[in-house]
């Protein structure tokens, strides 16, 4: 998990290391009860907020630590000060938060998938961040292995992560009274709260909970640490195997292909055969917003009217985009058809063919699942 968001310019790794650095600051404020260390945890919380909203939910795990162990009155209420001060400087951002719950604008609308509703997500998202998705392994292997190997990835991950769970639980409970918990109520309740909005896509999935559970990272390796560390007990095996598990998948990351499309090397050859006057069209925003990074053209548009749009139109507006309808594309002699497969299928598709059927197919290049079209007119 945490190779393959490093492989990213996205807000997860940056996620990771601010989880990390505010629960140590938490703790260190707690031990040295210094106003400098109660400052600086705030201020990295807040920072991780910010980067994304669900690095909220490790503080409720803090908050249940304090409540724990509140015979500690003044690590208490400087936890609860802490709280509300956060509160307060998150106010700004409410606002946005409480506009992206509509459809056609923000990254909390319900996913317009028919498929995104799976009620084994939160085992899924659990084995997603201990062994990652299957690696690609198809340069190498022919399609049937390839699809009989994808399927017992599955089925080991699902199973170690279930059973690490499970004998965890009870373990735990076994020893609770034995010192063998010592330490780990601050990482338990962290993932506890961490992993629970799973539960919530259970009934609005707006989100994928695997990516969402990146605050969760930090405390999983220090869960599996204290698991591997109990002697006389299956669960060192268990995190061996699982350690083997996850060296495969990192490797397997290393040694394929990226998992993002190559946007950059797509706007490259397109710039390449560039010429004054083309218009540049794409199918989708995944391939539009960084194009629009990558190169300066006078007449580069998004085909408007995605079924599940990502973005409201001023965001396109804002980094100097613009939409326009299949159907109205501006008659040029030559056109480039960038097309990205990524969400909405049936209806980019359909445009492609609305667009093609005005142009002559003067040549087609295929970059890591995109598609470039160069058409001219009939």
């Amino acid at each position: 998990f945490v190779l393959l968001y490093s492989h990213e310019l996205r807000m997860y790794t940056q996620v990771m290391l601010l989880v990390t650095v505010y629960l140590s600051l938490y703790l260190r404020a707690r031990r040295k009860m210094d106003r400098l260390s109660w400052l600086g945890f705030g201020l990295v919380a807040l920072l991780a907020v910010y980067t994304h909203m669900l690095a909220a939910l490790p503080l409720v795990g803090v908050g249940c630590h304090a409540l724990y162990h509140r015979a500690e009155r003044g690590a208490l209420w400087r936890t609860v000060a802490v709280g509300v001060l956060l509160l307060v400087l998150y106010v700004p951002w409410l606002g946005t938060i409480v506009s992206e719950q509509e459809q056609v604008t923000g990254s909390l609308r319900p996913l317009w998938q028919e498929t995104a509703l799976n009620p084994v997500k939160p085992l899924t998202a659990v084995a997603f961040l201990l062994l990652g998705s299957p690696p690609s392994l198809r340069p190498w292997l022919s399609e049937v292995v390839s699809g009989q190997f994808v399927l017992v990835y599955v089925a080991f991950s699902w199973f170690m992560t279930l059973s690490l769970l499970l004998l965890s639980v009870l373990i735990g409970w076994k020893g609770r009274k034995t010192g063998r918990l010592a330490g780990m109520f601050l990482p338990v309740a962290v993932l506890a709260a961490t992993m629970s909005p799973t539960l919530i896509y259970l009934v609005r999935p707006f989100f994928l909970p695997e990516r969402t559970m990146a605050a969760a990272v930090p405390c999983l390796f220090l869960f599996l640490g204290w698991a591997g560390s109990q002697k006389g007990t299956p669960l060192p095996w268990l995190v061996g195997l699982l350690g083997v598990g996850m060296l495969g998948g990192s490797v397997g990351y290393l040694l394929s292909e990226p998992a993002k499309p190559p946007y950059r090397g797509v706007m490259e050859y397109v710039a390449a055969g560039y010429e004054v006057g083309d218009v540049i069209v794409h199918t989708s925003d995944g391939s539009y917003l960084p194009a629009l990074r990558y190169g300066e053209w006078a007449n580069h548009y998004l085909v408007a009217g995605d079924p599940d749009p990502r973005k409201p139109v001023p965001v396109y507006e804002a980094v100097g985009g613009a939409l326009v309808e299949a159907e109205e594309i501006e008659v040029a002699e030559r056109l480039w058809l960038v097309v990205a497969l990524e969400h909405s299928l049936e209806w980019q598709k359909e445009r492609v063919g609305v667009i093609l059927a005005g142009y002559e197919v003067v040549e087609v290049e295929e970059m890591g699942g995109v598609q470039v079209y160069l058409l001219e007119k009939e």
